[in-house]
């Protein structure tokens, strides 16, 4: 997924910045190291000069870090699929905590069951400029999408997407989704997966 592609280059640029940054840190720390093995006044002062403010802004740092966790904690968002009507399926997103700005939704049927005409994907989470992978797959039972929006949702709930299906036979089929590639992302800076729960649903047709 394009948009999750980018919001991982953005995480690995950091954890290179970290990286460098941490880096740094050890050089000074040994150049400190070798100021304390001098075993002169003035290397002990210069070491603890340095070390103080040093360590201090690094503890610093690690309660700030916490503090937004725990001030901040990440989303959480389920993804369920519903029958509407005998020819509407909706996938809907229920419970959400937070802002999130992409999605990779597989949702499994039975194709002996239903044949899936159309899939509308709503607007509250997907731009259809961003609208990256739209597949369905009647062979199979498949449906596969992908897309993103510039700005994130932050509502409680909402229609996904809408299956437009035609029944072919009396009975209940299930509607799964596939765990691996179903997923909703924080708006985060890192696409973080926030999805809590993804409940599957039942199609029902003269029963």
């Amino acid at each position: 997924m394009v948009i999750h592609c980018h919001l991982q280059i953005m995480r690995t640029s950091l954890m290179h910045y970290v990286e460098a940054y941490i880096s740094l840190l050890m050089e000074v720390v040994d150049d400190i190291v070798a100021a304390f093995e001098s075993e002169t006044t003035r290397g002990f002062m210069i070491a603890a000069l340095v070390l103080i403010p040093i360590f201090g802004s690094m503890f610093f740092f690690a309660v700030l870090v916490n503090a937004a966790e725990y001030l901040a904690p990440a989303p959480t968002v389920n993804i369920e699929a519903a029958q509407r009507t005998d020819n509407t399926i909706d996938i809907l997103l229920s419970d959400n905590t937070g802002p999130i700005n992409a999605a990779e939704v597989e949702l499994q049927f039975d194709p002996s069951y239903i044949y899936v005409s159309d899939l509308t994907i709503a607007p509250e989470l997907c731009e259809e400029r961003f609208v990256i992978t739209k597949v369905i797959d009647n062979e199979i039972g498949r449906i596969f999408y992908q897309c993103g929006t510039v700005t994130p949702f932050t509502g409680t709930s909402t229609v996904l997407a809408t299956l437009e299906v035609t029944p072919l036979a009396l009975g209940t089929s299930t509607l799964s989704f596939a765990t691996s590639s179903t997923n909703i992302l924080a708006h985060d800076g890192y696409g973080s997966n926030v999805t809590k729960q993804r409940l599957d649903g039942l199609y029902a047709f003269g029963s």
